[in-house]
């Protein structure tokens, strides 16, 4: 029989739970490095994003419209790569299976931050149009 983490697939949700609950859950070593590779990637994109951030603000060339929207998205994606984070404390803290209000807790404002990034990359593209259609009026 296929077993997924040592559960059939012919046992109960409950059962399936229980397992994964358990202090002898799932301690596959795939999912422990894939885990930390996304912890470590989230980590490195974060940093970017911030000194990304903090060179616009510190910076006087950097004044356009366009480095400020890009400026306001690497705002919005730090927090957002900062959802990417659950996972890997969840999975080295031993809880593969966070109740419903603690993940909404920590998800709302990555998921909030994701939202408003896809709308300052369309205001940053039709910013960026305006600028090459109309490069007198813009200067």
């Amino acid at each position: 029989m296929l077993a997924i983490y040592k559960v059939e697939l012919n046992t109960s949700l409950t059962e399936a739970y229980q397992h994964l609950t358990s202090a002898d859950g799932p301690a596959d070593h795939l999912f422990v490095l894939m885990a930390s590779i996304l912890g470590v990637l989230a980590l490195i994109g974060m940093t970017v994003n911030f000194f990304l951030v903090f060179v616009t603000i510190r910076s006087k060339t950097l004044n356009g419209s366009a480095n400020k929207l890009l400026a306001i998205y690497s705002f919005c994606e730090f927090f957002h790569q900062s959802g990417y984070l659950l996972l890997p404390v969840s999975v080295f803290l031993g809880q593969i299976l966070i109740p419903y209000k603690i993940a909404i807790r920590f998800l709302s404002l990555p998921c909030f931050t994701f939202c408003s990034s896809i709308g300052l990359i369309f205001f940053t593209s039709i910013d960026r149009l305006f600028h090459v259609l109309f490069p007198i009026i813009t200067r």
